[in-house]
């Protein structure tokens, strides 16, 4: 090149390539992804944005973050406020939640390739991020509309050692310690998992001044403050969070019944997640004591096995540092430390997730990659075959991503899944039961739900869920009568539970015993606190069925919520109404027709209201969609009798 320095024309170069190999990369992990973003609400999506409404809004995002603790969205604030952002431009829309959270992914990726050239040339620094975002067992964060926690909290979290980590190991300012601190907060504010950054950080000055007593000095002189704040600060809000504030459902219990038991369970815990890393092939998604069983002891060889796996792994951190191989040392280091959390040193509900890998992935890739750096140097002998081996590699990755995205659509895909892999886990045949019968098909359900019931492994909460998933079943396939039998003697074991007083209502407004079904459906809100949309919907519909309009329109004014049958109901309300309320129920059934423009209900509403009108072109018109909708003949007939008492 004429005019540059042939370093820096070298330099450019490979900047040039590993910006162009790092946005394929990224264009093939969002092709990986694709399919997870047609995906509906699954799992925690429904309790946490369809029952909760205090993100549903920028202006909620203040109360995020007071001391209320009966608003939810007080719990890991940063992520709400992503939430927010995204109602704000869309609502409550899978495929934008889903967009959203692929984007911070990207963002983290980013970040991760910053962090990377920190530590090496471009070239290996793309490669290496780009293999972490591709990595399946991602997957379980990133298809996942509730696993923003982790994107977020791993985004802040290498923001912050992007602050202290400098370019060619200067010294942070006191605005980057500043930096750093607020990033650290807001890491903290999205998932707990961010409190071991000091440590990682401390991980990182130990690596660089290792075997050199000055260098060592030095750095403890000159950040000593600041590490004895933030180890103070990490060692004190994982003492609150594991134990004066947990939101732990174990109660202090340990796994296996006895600290001897729980921490043999973690080492087999570790042998596991580093078998994810390197295997991601069998992904379960759901992974309940009968797919990774409690060790009863150290004796146990699962146990030994993550014994000497952590050996090797602190001997492998000790080797690098002697060798003087600090991003090796480091990303070992921080694998180990940020798993520490998910380990149950504090015992909490779940026991395995592959979500938790999303950050402590980051120090595998960063301990591999001197490696990809050695492949891609110019007098590497084995640089081409090397380059056609990582490029398989990030292939095979996006392979199995792929393939996995298409478990996230939707939960029957999911648990389908997950029972091939491990057709002993119990939670995830009753589960798989359960989603049967919401979709009608009980005959399959039923397959699951009795074998469950009859394993001797049931838990008390299985034996309830699949009792009421027979309920929901009989009513589905039409055997009310059964059903409310059903449903009426196992209420006194479960009184507290909203559903079966819904589907006993279910099952009486089908009986008409409308005036029962009310009585049963008040009790179903009252218990779940108007949180479920079925409850509410089934009330103003027995109140509407009753021509109770008063009644119907004051729980529709109490429980707002968005859905085709709600705005098809609250028409029907506001039309039977007494006296009526004309400019309302236009103005509502302007929007729900707009915003529906494919509801039969609303669609009928059009064709009488434009014969009534004279408008018969127009009615026409409306009966023609209808035929084109499929709608059943008795609409047809049910519009031509109107139109005759009219006349």
């Amino acid at each position: 090149m004429i005019g540059v320095p042939a370093p820096l024309a070298s330099r450019l170069s490979e900047r040039t390539w590993a910006f162009a190999l790092l946005l394929s990369l990224i264009a093939l992990t969002m092709a990986a992804y694709w399919p997870a973003f047609s995906g509906e609400l699954l799992f925690d999506d429904i309790p946490l944005l369809v029952y909760q409404d205090c993100w549903r809004g920028i202006d909620r995002i203040p109360a995020m973050f007071s001391f209320d603790e009966g608003n939810p969205c007080t719990y890991r604030p940063v992520r709400w406020v992503s939430y927010a952002l995204d109602h704000a431009i869309g609502g409550i829309n899978p495929f934008l939640l889903h967009l959203s959270g692929f984007f911070y992914h990207l963002l983290t990726v980013l970040a991760v390739y910053r962090l990377f050239r920190r530590f090496a040339g471009p070239l290996p620094a793309a490669w290496t991020a780009g293999f972490w975002s591709l990595h399946p067992v991602l997957s379980d964060a990133v298809a996942y509309i509730s696993g923003r926690r982790d994107i977020l909290t791993t985004l802040f979290f290498v923001l912050a050692l992007l602050m202290l980590i400098r370019p060619e190991g200067k010294p942070p300012r006191i605005g980057h310690y500043l930096g750093a601190l607020l990033f650290f907060l807001v890491a903290l504010g999205a998932k707990e998992m961010a409190v071991t950054l000091p440590v990682v950080w401390v991980g990182y000055l130990v690596a660089t001044g290792w075997g050199r007593a000055d260098r060592m000095s030095w750095l403890l002189r000159r950040h000593w403050p600041v590490l004895v704040l933030g180890l103070g600060a990490a060692l004190g809000f994982t003492l609150y969070r594991g134990w004066l504030a947990t939101h732990s459902a174990m109660a202090g219990r340990w796994w296996g019944g006895s600290a001897a038991s729980n921490f043999a369970t973690s080492f087999t815990l570790l042998a596991q997640y580093v078998k994810l890393v390197f295997w991601p092939v069998t992904l379960i998604g759901d992974y309940h004591p009968e797919t990774i069983a409690l060790a009863q002891g150290f004796s146990d060889w699962r146990t030994v096995v993550g014994i000497l796996l952590s050996a090797v792994l602190l001997g492998l951190v000790a080797l690098f540092l002697r060798r003087g191989w600090t991003a090796s040392a480091l990303g070992i280091t921080w694998f180990l430390v940020t798993l520490l959390p998910v380990l149950h040193l504090f015992p909490h509900h779940e026991l395995f997730a592959e979500h938790y890998l999303y950050l402590p992935l980051i120090g595998v890739m960063l301990a591999l990659l001197p490696v990809v750096e050695g492949i891609n140097r110019s007098h590497a002998p084995l640089r081409r075959p090397g380059i056609l081996l990582l490029l398989l590699l990030a292939l095979l990755l996006a392979g199995r991503t792929h393939l996995r995205s298409y478990d996230w659509q939707n939960e029957q895909a999911f648990y389908q899944a997950a029972f091939q892999s491990a057709p002993k886990n119990t939670r995830v045949r009753f589960y798989l039961g359960v989603n049967h019968a919401e979709r009608g098909e009980c005959d399959q359900a039923l397959v699951h739900l009795d074998a469950l019931l009859s394993s001797p492994e049931r838990s008390a909460v299985m034996r309830r869920e699949a009792a009421i998933a027979r309920v929901m079943c009989n009513v589905l396939v039409g055997q009310p009568e059964v059903a409310e039998q059903e449903a009426t003697e196992i209420l006194p074991l479960y009184p507290g539970d909203s559903r079966l007083y819904y589907w006993r209502g279910r099952t009486r407004l089908l009986l008409d015993r409308t005036l029962e079904a009310i009585g049963d459906l008040k009790w179903a809100i009252a218990i779940s606190r108007g949180r479920d949309p079925a409850h509410v919907l089934a009330l103003v519909m027995a109140f509407n069925h009753l021509g109770r309009y008063p009644q119907a329109l004051a729980i529709i004014d109490r429980y707002p919520m968005d859905s085709q049958q709600m705005c098809e109901q609250e028409v029907l309300t506001l039309v039977g109404l007494s006296p009526p309320q004309p400019e309302r129920a236009m103005r509502r059934f302007s929007q729900c027709i707009e915003r529906y423009p494919d509801s039969l209900v609303l669609l009928e509403w059009s064709a009488l209201a434009a014969f009534a009108s004279g408008q018969s072109r127009q009615a026409e018109q409306i009966l023609e969609r209808l035929r084109a909708l499929g709608a059943p003949e008795e609409t047809f007939r049910r519009i031509e009798q109107r139109r005759r008492e009219r006349r």
